[in-house]
C-alpha cells in the first residue's frame, strides 16, 4: 500500500516518488522478477528465446532490470509477439498492459487470456493499444 506521506506530496517530485514506491512494491511482491536471475534459470532450461533481444522487455527499478512475472507464464514466442505489437509503448506502459484486467478480454489479464487460448485476441488488443498510442503521439506532435 502506498505510504500516506507519499500520497500527500504534490507536483512532479511527489509523482516520481509515488511511481518509484509502486515499482518497489511490485518488486517486493513478485509482480516484477529479476531479469538476470530469470534469464540464467531459463538459459539452463534451454529457453534462450526469453532474452530481451527476442522481443521481451524489462522494467528498470533502481538500476536493476525486471521482467513482468505474468508475461513469463505464457510461451516466449507469444510473449514476444505481444510485446512487439505494443511498440512504441514505454516499458512501464507495457507492464501495465500485462498486469491489468481488460474488458476486451472478458475481464482477464493478457496472460490469463493467452493461457485460455486467446492469444490472437490479446495480440489484436495489443496492436489496437499501440495504434491508439501512436495516434496520440501524432496529435501531440501536430
Amino acid at each position: 500500500m502506498l505510504d500516506q506521506t507519499l500520497s500527500n506530496q504534490g507536483g512532479l517530485k511527489g509523482a516520481v516518488k509515488r511511481g518509484l514506491s509502486v515499482l518497489d512494491e511490485w518488486v517486493a511482491s513478485g509482480v516484477l522478477v529479476d531479469a538476470p536471475d530469470s534469464a540464467t534459470k531459463w538459459h539452463r532450461q534451454g529457453r534462450e528465446d526469453l532474452a530481451p533481444s527476442g522481443g521481451l522487455f524489462t522494467v528498470g527499478v533502481r538500476g536493476r532490470r525486471y521482467f513482468v512475472s505474468t508475461m513469463l507464464e505464457v510461451e516466449p514466442a507469444q510473449s514476444a509477439a505481444i510485446c512487439q505489437a505494443l511498440q512504441p509503448l514505454s516499458d512501464t506502459e507495457m507492464a501495465i498492459f500485462w498486469l491489468r484486467a481488460h474488458g476486451a478480454l472478458g475481464g482477464q489479464t493478457a496472460s490469463e487470456a493467452v493461457k485460455g487460448g486467446g492469444f490472437e485476441r490479446v495480440r489484436t488488443l495489443a496492436e489496437a493499444t499501440s495504434a491508439q498510442a501512436r495516434a496520440e503521439l501524432a496529435l501531440d506532435g501536430a
